[in-house]
């Protein structure tokens, strides 16, 4: 898949006249996106930038989620004898904690997390943990939290930065649970 259709272009484009908006990145509208997987009863389980797509004109992209290869029913969890306990698959920058402690059973709530996580990534142009070179990215995704947004960018309205941080947050659980209350809190944040 090329890059150039995805929301991991927008992060290293020029801004637009105007700057880039704290809402949606460069051009998407992040707080309208629907449901995803959640409500097909899909877990998707690897959510990052170069798998979200944008497609219509430049002036009003459509964002859609592709490749569904670590997707699962979240409903028969366990069920299929496909995935082996212990097992883990998917992007480690954009996993949250409870993916990768219990990846057979994953959980919609790790693809809301993924997404706020893309968000974070599409305003800050980094990931929410630092991943140094040489350190293993399965203790850092276990041990370290997510760096609040505004200590990237400093320019992220207040309480916009508070709805992603409480994302972000994946110890001991992961706070915000339902792909509709992200955007809603969103739209509410702006």
């Amino acid at each position: 898949m090329s890059e150039s259709n995805t929301c991991s272009v927008l992060v290293h484009a020029p801004a637009p006249p105007g700057g880039r908006s704290a809402a949606g990145g460069n051009q998407v509208d992040w707080a309208t996106i629907d449901a995803g997987p959640a409500a097909i009863a899909v877990v998707h389980r690897d959510i990052k930038p170069a798998d979200i797509l944008l497609t219509g004109p430049a002036s009003a992209p459509v964002a859609k989620l592709a490749d569904f290869g670590l997707a699962k029913a979240f409903d028969r969890a366990g069920l299929s004898g496909h995935t082996m306990t212990g097992s883990s698959a998917g992007t480690m920058a954009f996993m949250a904690r409870p993916q990768l402690t219990d990846y057979k059973f994953a959980r919609p709530e790790v693809d809301v997390w993924a997404i706020a996580a893309t968000l974070y990534y599409m305003l800050t142009g980094q990931t929410p943990r630092q991943f140094p070179r040489g350190s293993d990215p399965i203790a850092v995704v276990l041990r370290e939290d997510a760096i609040p947004i505004r200590s990237r960018n400093p320019e992220i309205p207040q309480r916009l930065a508070a709805i992603i941080d409480e994302a972000l947050i994946d110890r001991p659980n992961i706070r915000i649970v339902s792909a509709n209350e992200l955007p809603q809190a969103l739209l509410n944040a702006l």
